[in-house]
């Protein structure tokens, strides 16, 4: 059956190799690097272990986010806020609503709140990123908006999984499932299933996703999967 997960640990870095022409080249004193995640806790450290390794590299890490975020952000990482005006969620309602993670309401209040933060994120952040200088994006795999700004922008980025990759493989349950793995049609034909049904749990998130693609120019994606 399906089980609520969030993630809590870094697990893995997935690098993406999508550059359009005309990205700004990193300078003598490194990469102005823009990083985006949901606003939780474990996502925000997991970003700022990265951010700090990647200070001593000389590059200077930026977190673009809402402005109550502030206090709670790792030191390694300097804000770009968001305008509150232009948010119609903040973090406190977020990490609430994830924390009440039932089916199906829980989850839909979860993926409601995923859906207007790329959605905020995709008509605020363009310009925010233009007006810090800002050369490559890391991204959260569980927040597009990261890459949709990113491929806009022409910007290079990378996605991060905080803990069980989203990647979808025909023989592998999602990470939501407690299916064992299994070698077989008959399982491939049960990951379908759960992958379908995912996808009916999301679908606010994917029509968000789609339509914040379209409108910023991007390749066409339907789901959380296409970000990549």
């Amino acid at each position: 059956m399906f089980q609520p997960y969030f993630p809590s640990e870094p697990y893995f870095w997935e690098s993406s190799n999508r550059r359009r022409e005309g990205c700004t080249r990193q300078g003598p004193s490194g990469l102005r690097i823009a990083f985006f995640s949901p606003g939780l806790s474990s996502h925000l450290q997991a970003m700022a272990a990265l951010g700090a390794a990647l200070a001593e590299r000389g590059h200077q890490c930026f977190y673009v986010g809402h402005p109550d975020l502030a206090a709670v952000l790792p030191e390694s990482l300097e804000l770009i806020a968001l305008d509150p005006a232009r948010c119609d969620w903040s973090p406190t309602s977020v990490i609430r609503n994830t924390r009440r993670p039932s089916l199906p309401f829980g989850i839909r209040r979860t993926v409601s709140d995923m859906a207007a933060i790329t959605r905020t994120l995709c008509m605020e952040a363009p310009a925010l990123l233009r007006q810090h200088g800002i050369e490559a994006v890391v991204t959260d795999q569980m927040e597009a908006g990261g890459a949709l700004v990113a491929e806009h922008c022409g910007l290079p980025f990378v996605s991060l999984a905080v803990a069980a990759p989203i990647n979808r493989e025909p023989m592998v349950p999602l990470p939501v499932l407690d299916w064992p793995y299994e070698d077989s049609d008959a399982a491939a034909k049960r990951n379908a299933v759960g992958e379908r049904i995912a996808d009916w749990l999301t679908a606010r998130h994917d029509r968000a996703i789609a339509e914040c693609a379209a409108q910023l120019g991007c390749a066409p994606k339907t789901r959380l999967i296409d970000c990549l």
